[in-house]
């Protein structure tokens, strides 16, 4: 991850590891990681070094060990970027330049999309899809409205801008936040797994909100391995059930409640005082699930950055108390006030 992010010159690039959080480096990571690898002017070549490990997998989800994916690495080719972008994208594009540049005629806009936006879609669509979602209006000119502000202030699609507008009425704020994005990278322990797996005598989903609960009932049936799960695993199960699972509502399985439930039981574990190595944790001891703790920070910086989108939309609708509420929230998962831990409870790794 630090050779992705990092812009300074270096003589060698050493892969310790070809995973980057829960997944394979893909063959475009993998060379723009290389390429850190040599400097024009400061370098006459660069080197690369793999370390890799034979058999070696992460988890039991990946299907290829870490020799394996070395060689596939090497030998690939980047495939052609093709830039493309669809209606709501290039309508959020629109919308930002709009408010960056201050254009209002319909006529520098086009320009301004044409020669710097997306030419898939064309400018009088995604122009109609901001009026609809009440981002702009064209009255004598284009007109950024309050909420259009907002909202690309907030790094919100149109759609998210006017969703979160509708959601303030109805919802609790930091649900909100969460179902702009919940934390997905959640998995199973591989003990759990390994259990799962040996019952039905197949290889079932590794991650948390694949759909495992389904597949374990439509296998069960047919393949009787729920009876040769242990004990323990039904206890998992129905502390998955208890905290997670039990909305009732008609979309279940497939709406958002167990994943804004997850992301609520990590915001109230964060505000008791646990630092994401400290989460990753208890989520392992209590669920049998596991995550890394680099992901949950990384989560736990975008719902700060989610729930303060959520107070500028608010803010449109005039909201005030909305958002005393969020600074609140922000606050506490920032620097938790009840925290137990001393040293731990800042929003920082170990």
């Amino acid at each position: 991850a630090l050779g992705a992010g990092m812009d300074l010159p270096a003589s060698q690039v050493i892969f310790e590891s070809l995973a980057m959080g829960a997944e394979w480096l893909t063959i475009a990571e993998f060379e723009q990681m290389l390429g850190r690898a040599g400097r024009l002017g400061k370098h006459d070549r660069g080197k690369v070094y793999l370390v890799v490990e034979p058999d070696r997998k992460y988890h039991r989800g990946q299907d290829r060990a870490e020799d394996e994916v070395a060689m596939d690495l090497l030998k690939g080719v980047v495939e052609d970027v093709e830039p493309f972008a669809d209606l709501e994208t290039s309508a959020e594009q629109a919308l930002a330049t709009i408010c960056a540049t201050g254009v209002t005629s319909l006529e520098d806009v086009a320009r301004v999309y044409r020669r710097h936006l997306s030419v898939s879609v064309p400018p009088s669509d995604a122009l109609k899809h901001l009026v609809r979602r009440h981002m702009v209006r064209v009255r004598k000119g284009i007109h950024v409205t309050e909420l259009g502000r907002a909202t690309t202030l907030s790094f919100l699609t149109p759609t998210q801008g006017l969703e979160v507008l509708k959601l303030t009425s109805k919802m609790d704020v930091l649900d909100i936040a969460i179902k702009l994005e919940p934390f997905e990278n959640v998995y199973l322990s591989s003990k759990l797994q390994g259990e799962i797996d040996s019952a039905f005598r197949t290889h079932m989903p590794t991650r948390f909100f694949s759909g495992v609960f389904m597949d374990i009932s439509d296998l069960s049936g047919k393949r009787g391995g729920t009876s040769r799960l242990p004990s323990w695993v039904f206890d998992v199960f129905s502390k998955w059930t208890t905290h997670f699972f039990n909305c009732g509502c008609p979309l279940f399985p497939e709406c958002d409640h167990p994943k804004i439930k997850l992301g609520r039981w990590l915001v109230e574990q964060r505000k008791a005082g646990l630092n994401p190595t400290g989460l990753a944790k208890k989520l392992h001891d209590e669920f049998h699930l596991w995550a890394y703790p680099g992901d949950i920070y990384s989560w736990l910086d975008t719902l700060i950055h989610n729930l303060k989108a959520v107070q500028r939309v608010a803010a449109v609708a005039g909201k005030v108390d909305l958002g005393v509420e969020i600074e609140g929230q922000i606050a506490r998962i920032e620097r938790p006030l009840d925290a137990q831990h001393g040293d731990n409870s800042g929003l920082e790794e170990d």
